[in-house]
Order: C-alpha cells, then sequence, then structure tokens
C-alpha cells in the first residue's frame, strides 16, 4: 500500500496552526528553534504503517533546505519523496537527477520567466486577497507564497 501526503497542515503543524492535540512531537527546527510539530498519534501511525510494509511518500511544495529541516522522518523508513511542488524526487534520500534535469528543461521553455510569473501572482495575490500579510520567494525556479 502506498501512502502520499501533503505535509504543512496535514501532518506537521507551525506553533501558530497547531491542532488541539495532548501529545505533540517536535518535528522540526530552524535557526535551532523549534517551528514545527507532528501529534504523536500520527507519527506512530506512520511507523507502524511503514514497518508494516507500506510506502510513505511525503509531497511538498518545501526547497529541498526546507524539507530537510523536518527530522522527525529520520526515524521512518521512507524511500521517496516528493519535494519542490513535484520538481526534485528524492529516492532513498538522494536527488533521481534524471527527473530534476528533465523538470529544469521544461522550466526553461516556459514562455513567461519564474520572476514575471512571481510578479503577476503578486498583483492577483494582493488584489483579491488585501488583508493578508504575504511573503513572495523564489528561488531556484520555485515559487512559493507564504501567508501569514
Amino acid at each position: 500500500m502506498i501512502f502520499v501526503s501533503d505535509l504543512d497542515k496535514t501532518l506537521i503543524f507551525s506553533k501558530r496552526f497547531l491542532p488541539s492535540q495532548n501529545r505533540l512531537l517536535l518535528a522540526e527546527l530552524k535557526d535551532n528553534l523549534p517551528v514545527a510539530f507532528m501529534a504523536e498519534d500520527t507519527f506512530n501511525n506512520l511507523k507502524t504503517f511503514t514497518e508494516q510494509g507500506g510506502i510513505f511518500i511525503p509531497a511538498t511544495a518545501r526547497t529541498l533546505e526546507q524539507y530537510k529541516r523536518i527530522f522527525l522522518f529520520d526515524f521512518l523508513d521512507i524511500k521517496y519523496e516528493i519535494i519542490c511542488n513535484g520538481k526534485t524526487i528524492l529516492k532513498n534520500g538522494e536527488i533521481v537527477q534524471e527527473w530534476e534535469d528533465e523538470m529544469n528543461k521544461k522550466l526553461e521553455t516556459l514562455p513567461v520567466s519564474i520572476s514575471e510569473l512571481l510578479k503577476e501572482i503578486k498583483i492577483f495575490a494582493d488584489i483579491h486577497t488585501p488583508e493578508v500579510e504575504k511573503t513572495y520567494y523564489c528561488y531556484d525556479n520555485y515559487l512559493a507564497i507564504i501567508s501569514f
């Protein structure tokens, strides 16, 4: 059996979005500070699932650097990971270079640059959600909008 899941606000939560769980495990540190947590029951279920032969595949919009901060996954048997919205796939912790190269080629053929696209998205988001404070990032052909 295969289980693919998003991470942020699905399996792991920042302090701001913590569910009303009694038992939480620290999942991520940033600059030696706790920034994300996972319900202990969720972690135990994932551990049991993978120990019984299930394949858990985390899928996230996070960059590789951001994803690697989630140290709690070091205690699970994870063979495949999908990061950067599918641009990067890890197999046994290593980048699948053939896939990465193909995705980079596809990104290069886009009719608009990522930075131009970012400008358009920012204008759209600011018009339609002016009440939400947002931070925009463009990193290595990867686009993220973080809402606060």
